[in-house]
């Protein structure tokens, strides 16, 4: 009786990131049209094939959205109000 190898079960878990001399692939971002009615926009600039194809006005949207819940809720507001507080205490000593 031989113990069961382990070298061939590891060789399976292979580490999957990307190697550091290939650039990742950058995403691509569907238009707005392609993004409603959930077609496979091939973002193409400055109209999609999808747009073209239907006479249609193509737009997207400049920032990728994040998916999710907010991980810290409330914080961007909390150091809007900090940073308004900070100008209105530097702007009542300089008057």
């Amino acid at each position: 009786m031989s113990a069961p190898d382990d070298s061939a079960g590891t060789s399976k878990k292979a580490s999957r990131s990307p190697s550091p001399t290939s650039p990742r692939p950058q995403r691509k971002i569907a238009c707005h049209f392609c993004r409603h009615r959930k077609l496979r926009c091939d973002s193409a600039r400055p109209v999609c094939g999808n747009c073209t194809r239907r006479s249609l006005p193509c737009s997207y949207d400049e920032a990728h959205k994040k998916r999710g819940p907010d991980r810290f809720p409330g914080r961007r507001r909390k150091k809007a109000a900090e940073h308004k507080v900070g100008e209105d205490k530097a702007n009542t000593k300089t008057s």
